[in-house]
């Protein structure tokens, strides 16, 4: 998990049961690759916002067309 992940996990716990996915699809849709960083919060926390100030979306490849 990427450090900074980690430190928010200390202040904001993160839901039960969340599993990392797999996203080859998603960034040959996107033709780039999906940070490391990104992929740890969104893998932590779900798609959604933090106080819905700090909006965050999980990637998905039928959103990319």
């Amino acid at each position: 998990m990427h450090l900074d992940v980690e430190e928010l996990t200390r202040v904001v716990l993160p839901s039960a049961g969340r599993r990392p996915r797999a996203r080859p699809e998603v960034e040959a849709r996107l033709g780039a690759v999906v940070p490391e960083d990104f992929k740890d919060l969104v893998d932590t926390y779900g798609g959604g916002a933090l106080r819905a100030r700090c909006p965050r979306h999980r990637p998905r490849a039928d959103r990319h067309r």
